[in-house]
């Protein structure tokens, strides 16, 4: 027997309340945003559950480090008005 891991891994975050659009828009916003203060309760939240079921790539992992580090050394980086 073969596990279809989409469809199990979309089960399973359906069953905390994230859909797959929801799971796209918020890797779409860890890997656009510049600080931890453009995320609001439910999106720490479904980071957390998302984190723990080991589904955040390196790359988003690695963009939320930098956001917790600069905000712990009190680092404001500012958009890019010219983008």
């Amino acid at each position: 027997m073969q596990i279809d891991m989409t469809k199990f891994i979309n089960r399973y975050l359906e069953g905390e309340g994230i859909t797959p659009d929801k799971a796209q828009k918020l890797r779409h916003k860890i890997n656009e945003s510049l600080s931890l203060e453009q995320f609001n309760e439910s999106e720490f939240k479904m980071i957390r559950i998302m984190n723990g079921a080991d589904l955040l790539s390196n790359s988003e992992l690695r963009a939320l480090v930098f956001m917790i580090c600069n905000e712990k050394l009190g680092i404001k980086i500012k958009e890019d008005e010219d983008a």
